[in-house]
């Protein structure tokens, strides 16, 4: 089964209150560093397969409108 997933790059946003959907309960949100990122990905606590591939292209320099 394969399954698909976005990435997008953003700026210029402002934390506001969370309006989760029906399937993002749980879901948190936070402002990092790249190597508070690098830690959680290298510790498991970020280990969603989507976020350790998007990093992973992001990292090869890879963006979404390339």
């Amino acid at each position: 089964m394969a399954s698909g997933c976005g990435s997008w790059s953003r700026s210029g946003l402002e934390h506001g209150a969370q309006q989760l959907g029906p399937g993002e309960q749980g879901l948190r949100v936070g402002a990092f560093t790249v190597a508070e990122l690098e830690a959680m990905l290298l510790d498991g606590r970020v280990a969603d397969a989507a976020s350790v591939a998007a990093w992973g292209l992001v990292g090869r320099g890879l963006r979404p409108e390339d």
